[in-house]
């Protein structure tokens, strides 16, 4: 089978389009974090230690991140959604989430500044991680295996999706992420999406 894109990317704007409560609302928080985090080294020019805040702030926006990955694959599997879901990774199973959320962020950081473009090759292969957490799995490291697992041997529809998406991806940096209300949520439905999909290519 292949992953029609065109069609996915339509399926989350409807769903997204009729979501209550909105999208916007469940990801102001995150989106103000991306403002703190931006105002502190445009105001502050903070001298000590700014790779520390950069890690510190990486690692509490990967647990936002992955309350919105649990938020989108409700959304992909027409379950309710409240405000609250932003925390979502605190409701159960919070020390799997938190160690898968940081284990992949950390993985990502490893890509990208020990390889510059191998951030997206982990990006790519973990980013299923925290909706295999959500379907059940209690073992951290299993659920970035299985994430791995999913995304192997699939490259080049991962890229196309990515590729389709381009336009986001380049909003989000221009505005260093200050437009995550915008993009995350539309990102993670169309990504649990895709999970659901390679998952029953797997079966």
């Amino acid at each position: 089978m292949i992953f029609d894109t065109i069609s996915m990317k339509q399926r989350a704007k409807e769903i997204l389009k009729y979501t209550n409560p909105s999208y916007q609302a469940v990801c102001a928080l995150p989106t103000v974090l991306f403002i703190v985090y931006w105002c502190i080294f445009i105001f502050f020019k903070p001298k000590a230690a700014p790779m520390l805040i950069l890690i510190g702030f990486t690692l509490i926006n990967s647990l936002f991140r992955s309350s919105i990955d649990i938020y989108g694959l409700k959304l992909s599997r027409g379950e309710e959604t409240s405000i609250s879901d932003i925390f979502a990774i605190f409701k159960e199973d919070q020390l799997t989430y938190i160690l898968v959320s940081i284990m992949r962020a950390a993985l990502e950081m490893v890509g990208y500044y020990g390889f510059g473009i191998g951030a997206y090759f982990m990006f790519s292969i973990f980013r299923f991680a925290v909706y295999a957490v959500k379907d059940g799995e209690k073992n951290p490291l299993a659920a970035l295996a299985k994430s791995f697992q999913l995304a192997k041997g699939k490259s080049d529809t991962l890229l196309k999706c990515d590729i389709t998406n381009i336009v986001d991806y380049i909003i989000f940096s221009c505005f260093g992420g200050i437009s995550a209300f915008r993009f995350m949520p539309k990102m993670s439905l169309f990504y649990a999406e895709l999970y659901e999909f390679l998952k029953e290519e797997n079966v």
